[in-house]
């Protein structure tokens, strides 16, 4: 039996307190894997054409492949002090990284630059806050479409109504969780939303136990934004395929399908450390094997908070996450798939996502 909690800050003190309980093991060796410089994936420098990704943190990314750019997530505001502390969008910071990423905006940005993206849709995965909270304000910004299941149309109302000056519209289409499938088409990316459980951790439970405020409005407690629908984005480009699983959920037979193969994989590895190394393995299999990707990147394992500098780009590495120990499982697992290679990726720098040798 699930106990409900009743309160509303208690919920999100609990949950800090849950996380320093956590602070046993560290992450070195993670930190120590993602920041070798024999591992560096090389920052694209132009001329160049191909497909482009660009990793924001969590599991947020700007995938561009000539004609369309696309958004997974976009969390950008990373606000500090989230367990304590209301949240809301923040649209100077949004607003100065999607400049810097160079993507077309309804208001001119500050330092102009040719031949800036116009972005087609931003997706969000499931409704919790380091997935969705900016995702609507983004679309708004830039008139992309903006795409999720219900809870996003409870964020995007929120947004519109804390922001009437900047936001008094956004284009949208909301998915009703009723189909296990949501396919999308634009002119170089076919996009494939695939329901997926999430992950059962003690964080994600605690949000959605909480006590919800159907009537909540910006600035809001992270509890108020529920999981919902919660999906993996898979991307066909001109140049090969990615899959996105973005949350270390019960992944069964979802990918063991020829449509779902991917070159690159970007898997959310968030509080796997807490499970067991035999979990950890079937989630390999259902998800690496399953797609067979050459490439595995984990994502979401950073502390979601701390804005980005583009200048200098670096994202917080927790230790509640045992990050190490989900790193000597994965290399593991690398002894016996020696046709798979295990890699970092640059923060904020756009890289090429299917890693050409250097002579190409």
């Amino acid at each position: 039996m699930v106990m409900r909690l009743r309160n509303t800050w208690p919920t999100e003190l609990l949950f800090s307190a849950v996380l320093l309980i956590f602070l046993t093991s560290c992450s070195g060796d993670f930190r120590e894997f993602w920041e070798d410089p024999s591992y560096a994936t090389p920052e694209i420098k132009p001329p160049y054409e191909g497909a482009s990704v660009h990793f924001l943190g969590v599991s947020s990314f700007l995938v561009n492949d000539g004609d369309t750019s696309i958004m997974i997530d976009g969390y950008i505001s990373r606000p500090d002090n989230i367990m304590v502390q209301p949240i809301a969008p923040n649209p100077v910071q949004i607003e100065a990284t999607l400049c810097a990423l160079n993507i077309k905006l309804n208001a001119k940005c500050t330092a102009d630059k040719p031949n800036k993206s116009h972005l087609d849709a931003v997706f969000s995965m499931h409704g919790h806050f380091d997935h969705a909270l900016d995702s609507p304000l983004i679309a708004c910004l830039t008139g992309a479409t903006l795409i999720g299941g219900p809870v996003l149309s409870q964020i995007a109302d929120r947004t519109k109504r804390f922001f009437p000056e900047i936001c008094q519209h956004i284009e949208h289409r909301f998915l009703d969780g009723k189909s296990s499938e949501y396919a999308f088409d634009y002119q170089s990316i076919s996009v494939t939303l695939k329901k997926v459980n999430h992950s059962e951790n003690i964080a994600s439970k605690l949000l959605e136990n909480a006590s919800y405020d159907p009537d909540w409005t910006f600035p809001t407690k992270i509890s108020q934004m529920k999981e919902g629908l919660s999906v993996a984005a898979h991307l066909k480009l001109r140049q090969g395929s990615i899959l996105i699983v973005p949350t270390a959920g019960k992944i069964t037979d979802e990918f063991r399908d020829k449509r779902f193969e991917a070159d690159t994989i970007f898997l959310g590895i968030g509080a796997l450390g807490f499970s067991s190394e035999e979990k950890a393995q079937q989630y390999w299999n259902n998800t690496v094997l399953a797609s067979n990707a050459k490439w595995v990147i984990p994502v979401h394992w950073d502390t979601m908070t701390g804005v980005l500098d583009p200048t200098n780009p670096t994202l917080d590495i927790p230790f509640y996450e045992r990050l190490d120990r989900v790193l000597r499982w994965f290399q593991k697992f690398l002894d016996n798939d020696p046709d798979v290679t295990l890699r970092p990726i640059p923060i904020f720098k756009s890289f090429d996502p299917f890693f050409p040798k250097p002579d190409q």
